[in-house]
């Protein structure tokens, strides 16, 4: 039986500059599964990490339709198939009260969507995480700066990744495990 693969290579860096580049230069010795830990957003990150866009905006688009459709329907079912009934003389299909019903309806789907759509994308909720397992970096401190190569990455390497991340100046190296 094989031992199982570590989660990754952690290497802390001094700065979102240092960071970057080093990024910049692991995706160019074709490393592809990376990940990025920081205290506040940094631009550029996203792209040089190879990230596509979120779907979350997807997500909530559609939540949103279900939930308006949803909303819609129950009023015109209720009021034209299961009790149809003339009242004051009002057609069946009475849409404008039933497009107020439908607009909350789809702002209730939307935030439904939107709240699970990120519970969902982001794996939460996570007890445990491998990066806790990295007690070099404080990660709620303002100069949190860190890569990560999971140990998934074809090319992974302990020893060359080691190398590579002390030549970019990485203050701390560890890999982490399974």
């Amino acid at each position: 039986m094989t031992a199982p693969r570590p989660y990754g290579i952690f290497a802390a860096f001094a700065g979102p500059d240092a960071l970057l580049a080093a990024v910049r230069d692991l995706r160019a010795q074709g490393y592809s599964d990376l990940q990025a830990h920081t205290a506040y957003p940094v631009d550029e990150l996203d792209s040089a990490l190879g990230l596509r866009p979120s779907p979350i905006g997807w997500l909530i688009l559609l939540g949103a339709l279900l939930g308006a459709v949803a909303a819609y329907a129950l009023p015109v079912y209720s009021t034209m198939v299961a009790y149809p009934i003339n009242v004051g003389g009002r057609p069946l299909h009475a849409w404008p009260p039933f497009a107020l019903l439908a607009f909350e309806g789809g702002v209730l789907g939307g935030t439904l969507a939107a709240f699970l759509g990120f519970l969902v994308l982001c794996r939460l909720p996570a007890y445990h995480h491998p990066a806790f397992d990295f007690t070099a970096v404080d990660f709620a401190a303002e100069d949190c700066f860190v890569v990560v190569i999971r140990g998934s990455d074809p090319q992974y390497d302990a020893q060359a990744l080691t190398r590579a991340l002390t030549e970019a100046k990485a203050q701390d190296i560890a890999e982490v495990g399974p």
